[in-house]
């Protein structure tokens, strides 16, 4: 029997006494019928391969077998599983012990801590409370001291105004009279107040004595350098200003303290001191220099230099004026600079008053405008000034001018392609105003010097029909010179208009018409009726220069075509206006007019480029053909006797540049190149005409009338002509 098999039947046995003479719990009776389970044979013959499953083995109760078996190993063993068993008992008593100090001293460690967190928070809340106690004490402190504090300031503000921190305690001394007059339910607040605002007073008027004594010191210093010398012409003064300024700049920071204060009549007694310390320093200087000036022969000179000097002396001014006041109190800054200009203005008024040359006039006018004003360092209000004087002499002179070179202006007879001397003048004059004076004003001088000019004109014309006996040279010379005058004042930008007030009178004169020629007695209402409309009507009229001038125009071309038209029509015009017309009367009529028409239009077309250009002539040449096509289709109508056709006329008249030369003989010639006096010369049928550079070459020619017609035999040559 091996081993094995009998370490079996041993348990078998042990088991089988343990299983007889013991009361088995549950789990122990199931591992016993598991056990029972197998049997001997199959337990020796499976013994190699029987395996107890673990789970199985540790609920087997191993103390109640062992106590069975008798073996003294397993006593030894039983006896060391009871020691263990104790020790570990004894383990788990201390670790349960353990446990449970540790939870007592959580729970202490818990206590600590809430204990300890509102400790802090008390700490806190002290140092906030004390945080608190202290800016209560800080405040009542800041508080205590604008009353603490008054006699200390009172020592330090009226005693000595050049200390270091005067001006500190100035700034002190304010905030003090701030506090307390806003808080004015404090006790003695207002005691306090009143003593503060007496030494503020005291403190300020010793700041002003202080900065005026200054300025005083500092002009009389730079006037004892300049040796009194009030002659001396100085244009480069920036010296004195520099040393003026470096000694007038420490008063910068108690001149702030004045501007700062509610106390304006210190602050006024100190621009009214720095005023006069200036004009006793630069005052002499400029007045000497501006006197000078005055000495050059040309104004536009003075006026140049004057303005460069005072625009440095206004510069200087304002540079010293800016580094020691603030850019609030700018009034003794522009009186100041006012009266340097004053003294310019004064000077230049002596001058202009005598100054009768118009263009010196509006030469000062242009430097003031264009080259004073644009840069902005003289005082403008004084600059205007001066313009408005200067044009106000531009203008007296201007309607002196008018007067003496336009109105009065002796009319004369001039070369038809010359200008009437007047148009020139009045257009020069123009020019030379626009820019000048103001547009209201050159308006009304421009109507009055066209309205003289335009005189003039007439007057032109009545002496060339007088010395001429030409109404056509009147009437060009008119239309030509009309023409010139509205395209020259075209380029002035104005509207030309005047409106003019006037009181009419016009609906009392139908009463006062009755009332004088007796229809109406003192006793009737019509005199009631009269002081009843006694009150004059106020009208407006306006007149508008560059209209009346178009309608003088159109009225003087109309004149021209229809004497143009008279002149050479008038023998078919003369007949038109009769009634009963005999045929002999007509074509002796028709013959006349064939006599005199040619040197009419001859006339005519060489006068109209004398005068005119060659696209005003055009319009007036179609002007006249066309009336004269309209009074003769009335002629060819109305008469029963060979004449021209109206086309054979209409043709005649077609072109405004064809010439008309009458040779006695006949024939018809072209004209070349030429100038100078016709001379014609004769050769039975073949006619040359010789001129100085002219030639003319006859290509037709045609036998002259029967004597028997009893006219005078005539010509007709059209010629071409290229000139």
């Amino acid at each position: 029997m091996s081993n094995n098999q009998q370490q079996i039947n041993t348990v078998a046995s042990i088991l089988r006494e343990w299983d007889e003479g013991t009361t088995h719990t549950e789990a122990e009776s199931s591992i016993l019928e598991q056990i029972r389970s197998f049997s001997e044979d199959d337990l020796s013959t499976n013994s190699e391969n029987t395996i107890i499953p673990e789970e199985q083995v540790h609920k087997i109760p191993v103390k109640p077998i062992l106590n069975r078996l008798s073996n003294p190993v397993q006593d030894k063993q039983m006896a060391e599983l009871s020691q263990f068993q104790k020790t570990s008992g004894s383990l788990l008593t201390l670790v349960t012990s353990t446990i449970n100090i540790l939870n007592l001293l959580q729970q202490q460690y818990k206590q600590t801590t809430n204990i300890t967190s509102s400790l802090h928070n008390q700490c806190e809340r002290l140092v906030q409370e004390r945080e608190q106690l202290g800016k209560v004490a800080s405040g009542m402190e800041a508080r205590l001291n604008y009353f603490v504090d008054y006699d200390s300031l009172v020592d330090k503000v009226v005693t000595d105004t050049n200390a270091q921190d005067f001006t500190e305690q100035l700034n002190k001394l304010e905030q003090s009279i701030l506090f307390l007059s806003s808080n004015l339910e404090y006790l003695e607040s207002k005691v306090y107040l009143a003593k503060y605002k007496q030494i503020q007073a005291r403190a300020l008027a010793n700041v002003r004595d202080a900065i005026v004594t200054k300025f005083k010191t500092a002009t009389l210093k730079q006037q004892q350098q300049n040796n009194h010398d009030k002659t001396k012409i100085d244009l480069n003064i920036k010296s004195l200003y520099i040393e003026y300024r470096q000694d007038v700049l420490p008063l910068k920071p108690l001149i702030t303290q004045l501007q700062k204060n509610p106390h304006q009549i210190f602050l006024h007694d100190i621009l009214d001191a720095y005023y006069t310390s200036r004009m006793q320093l630069i005052g002499p200087i400029a007045n000497t220099t501006i006197g000078s000036l005055q000495q050059k022969a040309v104004l536009s000179d003075f006026i140049r230099d004057s303005c460069a000097f005072l625009e440095q002396v206004c510069t200087q001014e304002e540079s010293i004026f800016d580094s020691i006041f603030s850019g609030q109190n700018k009034e003794a800054l522009t009186s100041l600079q006012t009266t340097f200009c004053e003294m310019m203005h004064e000077g230049l008024r002596s001058l202009v008053v005598t100054q009768s040359h118009i263009d010196e006039l509006c030469d000062l006018v242009s430097i003031l405008k264009n080259e004073v004003l644009i840069r902005k360092k003289m005082h403008e209000p004084i600059v205007l000034h001066m313009i408005q004087d200067i044009q106000e002499r531009l203008i007296y002179i201007s309607s002196v001018f008018l007067r003496d070179h336009i109105r009065l202006f002796k009319p004369i007879v001039i070369p038809s392609n010359q200008n009437y001397p007047t148009l020139d003048t009045t257009i020069a004059l123009l020019t030379k105003l626009y820019p000048t004076v103001d547009l209201g004003v050159f308006d009304n001088l421009a109507q009055e010097a066209i309205a003289m000019c335009v005189d003039t004109f007439i007057e032109a014309g009545n002496k060339i029909l007088q010395e001429k006996r030409n109404v056509m040279d009147a009437e060009l010379f008119l239309i030509k010179h009309f023409l010139l005058l509205t395209k020259q004042i075209g380029a002035f930008k104005i509207s030309f208009t005047k409106t003019e007030t006037k009181l009419d009178f016009s609906h009392l004169r139908e009463g006062i018409s009755r009332f004088l020629s007796g229809q109406a007695s003192i006793r009737s209402s019509i005199i009631f009726d009269i002081m009843s409309q006694a009150t004059p009507r106020i009208v407006s009229v306006v007149a508008d220069t560059r209209r009346n001038l178009e309608t003088l125009l159109r009225t003087y071309c109309d004149a021209l075509v229809l004497n143009t038209t008279k002149a050479a029509l008038e023998p078919i015009m003369n007949i038109m206006r009769r009634d009963v017309v005999s045929q002999v009367e007509q074509s002796n009529a028709f013959e006349h007019f064939k006599k005199d028409f040619p040197n009419v239009m001859q006339n005519l077309k060489l006068k109209l480029p004398e005068y005119l250009d060659d696209a005003t002539v055009k319009k007036l040449y179609e002007a006249i053909c066309g009336e004269m096509n309209q009074v003769y289709a009335d002629f060819y109508n109305k008469v029963n006797v060979d004449v021209w056709s109206i086309e054979e006329f209409k043709n005649y008249l077609s072109a405004p540049e064809s010439a008309v030369v009458v040779v006695d003989g006949g024939g018809e010639g072209v004209l070349k190149e030429s100038s100078g006096v016709v001379v014609v010369e004769e050769n039975k049928k073949n006619i040359e005409i010789k001129t100085d550079g002219l030639s003319l070459q006859v290509v037709s020619a045609r036998t002259p009338p029967s004597p028997a017609d009893d006219l005078t035999p005539i010509i007709t040559t059209k010629v071409r002509a290229d000139w």
